[in-house]
């Protein structure tokens, strides 16, 4: 029987040595929220809508609004009517649970 440490033991330390040492010289800030706030509803909401749709339709419906639900927990990003009384359609629409940043519905028939 071989004395001493094995592979899997010494790399097992190595990777401990690092995880503590990124611990501790590169803190991390706790996020309570991810979507704090109104203007970053809006920007996450309109990235995801022309992820999704056609980014000329999508930028024609600026400017975009957010509002939040307070019982659902989440904000609702909404575009704008565009004064084109021709088009058709709805409006694009997103929304995004505050604490996490997940989309919790897209559509865009509003």
């Amino acid at each position: 029987m071989k004395k001493g440490l094995s592979i899997a033991a010494i790399i097992a330390l190595v990777l401990l040595n690092v995880v503590q040492y990124m611990c501790y010289n590169y803190p991390y800030k706790l996020v309570a929220e991810a979507i704090p706030d109104e203007e970053t509803a809006i920007a996450v909401g309109k990235a995801v809508l022309i992820a999704t749709y056609d980014k000329d339709m999508i930028m024609n419906q600026e400017p975009f609004s957010a509002r939040y639900d307070e019982q659902k927990k989440y904000w609702v990003v909404t575009g704008t009517w565009p004064d084109n009384p021709n088009l058709v359609g709805g409006l694009g629409a997103v929304c995004i649970r505050k604490s996490d940043g997940k989309v919790v519905k897209i559509t865009h028939g509003l």
